[in-house]
């Protein structure tokens, strides 16, 4: 079994400390670039967590970016790539798989009074909990009604935390 001090060695975009007994400090480590992720370092980032959660020493993680940035998101090398290439898309689909979008329909009425949860007769394709997929269809909508759906993202730790999964939010109200 590997030493922590091996464990984390040989990652080029992340760095590792310990600031506490059982709390290991992630800290991406690209400052010049606003901590943007290229393919080498969204890999770094998804392969990371399979070795945290073989480490029976780490109870818990900060996961934080260096300078003045947590980060930009993907650099604009690794979004080129992906536009262009099915396999890049693919690969980084694959890295990114524990995460995945939950659809909360609300009814609002017809804009009266407080939201309710949709009833059964909304469908959801391919489904409504767990897409891996950017797009859904939404059918059996009523009419002349006011919907707002939440757009969860959730992965394998959301439910340990004690606040509620993030959202975006999307009205529409039906003719």
């Amino acid at each position: 079994m590997a030493t922590n001090s091996q464990r984390y060695q040989g990652y080029e975009n992340i760095t590792f400390d310990w600031p506490a007994q059982g709390v290991l400090r992630l800290t991406l480590s690209k400052p010049e670039r606003m901590n943007a992720l290229d393919a080498k370092g969204h890999a770094e980032l998804a392969d990371v967590w399979k070795e945290i959660d073989t480490d029976s020493e780490v109870g818990a993680v900060i996961l934080r970016g260096s300078g003045r940035a947590f980060s930009a998101g993907g650099d604009f090398e690794m979004i080129q790539e992906m536009i262009d290439s099915f396999d890049s898309r693919a690969r980084i689909w694959r890295e990114s798989r524990d995460l995945v979008y939950n659809i909360i329909c609300k009814s609002c009425g017809s804009g009266r009074g407080a939201c309710t949860r949709c009833g059964d007769n909304v469908q959801y394709a391919p489904r409504q909990l767990g897409l891996t997929e950017p797009r859904i269809y939404i059918s059996d909508l009523l009419a002349h009604t006011q919907y707002t759906f939440e757009i969860q993202a959730v992965n394998g730790v959301t439910d340990q935390s004690a606040f509620s999964p993030q959202f975006a939010s999307v009205n529409i109200t039906t003719n």
